[in-house]
């Protein structure tokens, strides 16, 4: 059949322009710092004109609910019995895109990317792959499309048929698929009307809602009219013919009976006799008309869809264009509200506020601190009785006292000093949690003030970690020398010679070693060793009490200083972010200002491209609207 010449493809270039807007589209992706995804998108709807502008097939899909006879109707056009027909609902749920080819191929594109093709010798081997992937849901679910080459003379003439999903199938996703193929690629549809069940409301639907700009150029075919009474066919033709013009608004929409099965046996090897040869007549006739119906809307429904997917390309990147200036405009704004915004008070008011709450996390600490550090004492004076007795002769005790003694206090007094500093810690953590308050309010006061937020990465300022006196034994040693006078005369005379002894061999701690040394030459002798022992105990309770008691004095009092000194730091730490917070503002504004040429020529820019966005879409709006109107006579 020989296409009719009434709208040619170099007028409609030459009407839509559409080399050029695709130049220009090209020009507006380069010249913007797009994001990622806008650019993806803007990228792919530009490549889907450019793919339908070299395409010139007419892209027909063929639409209906489930057993309206799709399948049949399909295989009947191509003069092969190809796609499968079944009684289970819901086989089809991928779309198929068949094209006229010299072989028979079917190529695969599934949903990960991955492209398979097949070719064969024979339509039998086609026809069985096609039903493996397409008809079952554990492999059709892994489908994007399916591609079928045909060597069919219809074909040929300029179509390809993309058979969806029937749209009221079990699963909601069988008529996604339909509604992607009709938004994606169909130029103009076939729209199957079951005769024994025609149009019900939930397909007319699914037809308004997703064919409305293009259901004056469809075709309406009535299936299964076989099937129907001869007195009843008519009357049902005249009942589908209203209810598609009240649905359409339009008068000269084709209705046109069709039984696929008559077709069919026409082409079957061995001729199967029709039952009704009036019928396979209407339906080749009908088939005759739905073609060159086609035919004539062809180039006109390739335009149509060409300005509508260029057009909205617009609106993409006139909306992305709008983002672009909208950023800037107020990003400056921001810039400049947050250098004009006095934040004294509200910085003075932090200032209280988080020492005070410093302190509070401080008090609520202390008091586990406290009853941690006064554990050592106890423990302390434990393990020097656990030294004492083991020793089993008084010799032994003199020389514990005089050389290990000593020594043992002051390891345990310093191991406890060692365990000091992970109080710095606690105090540093509740420095960074009254930082952290700050830092929320303050970005709040940004949410307030619609100012710029910065993100400041600095290091909090602490002071050093304080050391830790080392607590001396001259109690102790007073203690001892107090007691040793206390003694008998050898006992005394003991204390106060080893006292002497003691304070020339260990300056610091030699009056304890010596007085306990004196009392063990004079009472020693006189008493078994058990005595011995609890007695140089009791001489030393004390004098170890007060030693030991004095190690978490002087920790704690090491951590009040370390505490009072961060609870210091808060104020100039909230100063330093605030200058920092200023530093960036007033740097970044100095920057815009020393750009303001280049940014006010950007604005222009944007605008003159917004300006021509516009104009350019309302000229393709009014390209679709002439179109739209075009005669098909």
């Amino acid at each position: 059949m020989q296409e009719e010449n009434y709208f040619s493809w170099d007028n409609f270039s030459e009407l839509a322009d559409l080399n050029n807007h695709i130049s220009y589209a090209s020009k507006l992706l380069e010249a913007y710092d797009w994001s990622d995804e806008a650019f993806e998108k803007l990228s792919r709807r530009l490549q889907r004109i450019k793919d339908k502008q070299k395409d010139k097939l007419l892209n027909l899909s063929v639409i209906g609910e489930f057993s309206t006879g799709k399948s049949s109707f399909i295989n009947s056009i191509l003069r092969h019995d190809l796609l499968v027909s079944s009684v289970l609902q819901g086989t089809t749920v991928a779309n198929t895109s068949i094209e006229y080819s010299e072989k028979y191929f079917v190529g695969l594109e599934m949903l990960d990317g991955v492209e398979i093709e097949h070719e064969f010798d024979n339509i039998e081997n086609l026809h069985h792959c096609i039903e493996e992937y397409t008809t079952k849901p554990e492999t059709a679910r892994r489908l994007h499309l399916v591609h079928v080459g045909l060597p069919s003379e219809n074909l040929r003439r300029g179509m390809r048929l993309i058979d969806t999903p029937g749209t009221n199938a079990l699963e909601q996703w069988h008529e996604d698929v339909t509604k992607n193929a009709i938004m994606e690629w169909s130029d103009l549809s076939v729209i199957l009307v079951d005769a024994t069940k025609p149009l019900p409301d939930s397909f007319c639907n699914f037809i308004e809602s997703n064919l409305s700009g293009i259901l004056h150029r469809c075709v309406f075919v009535v299936t299964k009219f076989d099937l129907l009474e001869p007195r009843e066919r008519d009357g049902m033709l005249i009942y589908i013919r209203n209810k598609v013009q009240k649905m359409t608004d339009r008068d000269d929409c084709l209705v046109l009976p069709f039984v696929s099965t008559e077709v069919i046996n026409s082409f079957k090897p061995g001729f199967i006799k029709q039952s009704d040869p009036e019928l396979l007549q209407l339906s080749l006739e009908n088939e005759e008309t739905i073609f060159a119906h086609m035919a004539k809307h062809r180039l006109q429904a390739i335009a149509h869809k060409l300005t509508k997917l260029t057009s909205n390309m617009y609106e993409d990147i006139g909306r992305q264009i709008e983002t672009i200036n909208d950023k800037y405009e107020r990003e400056l704004q921001m810039l400049e509200r947050s250098q004009q915004t006095d934040l004294r008070q509200f910085v003075e008011e932090q200032k209280i506020k988080r020492v005070s709450d410093y302190e509070l996390m401080i008090a609520a600490e202390r008091p586990l601190i406290t009853k941690d550090l006064y554990i050592f004492p106890v423990i302390a004076k434990i393990a020097i009785w656990e030294r004492i007795d083991t020793i089993e002769d008084v010799d032994g005790m003199k020389t514990y006292i005089k050389n290990v003694l000593p020594l043992d206090c002051q390891q345990l007094a310093n191991e406890q000093f060692s365990k000091a500093p992970s109080l710095n810690v606690i105090a540093n953590n509740c420095f960074e949690k009254a930082l952290k308050l700050f830092h929320a309010d303050f970005e709040q006061q940004f949410n307030h003030l619609k100012i710029l937020k910065i993100n400041l990465q600095t290091e909090v300022s602490l002071p050093d970690i304080s050391s830790f006196r080392n607590v001396n034994m001259n109690g102790v040693t007073q203690f001892v020398d107090e007691e040793g006078m206390k003694e008998n005369i050898s006992s005394w005379g003991g204390a106060a010679t080893g006292a002497v002894v003691g304070n020339f061999i260990l300056p610091v701690i030699g009056g304890i070693v010596g007085g306990i040394l004196g009392y063990l030459w004079g009472f020693g002798k006189k008493n078994n060793i058990a005595q011995v022992r609890n007695q140089l105990k009791d001489k030393l309770s004390v004098a170890l009490d007060n030693y030991f008691h004095a190690v978490p004095s002087q920790i704690l009092d090491s951590f009040d200083e370390y505490t009072i000194a961060v609870s210091n730091n808060i104020p100039s730490e909230i100063d330093r972010y605030l200058d920092a917070y200023k530093a960036i503002v007033d740097k970044r504004i100095v920057q815009q200002r020393n750009s303001r040429t280049k940014i006010e020529e950007k604005v222009q820019r944007l605008r003159r491209d917004q300006h021509d966005i516009f104009n350019r879409k309302h000229s393709l709006d009014s390209v679709a609207m002439r179109i739209s109107q075009l005669t098909t006579s």
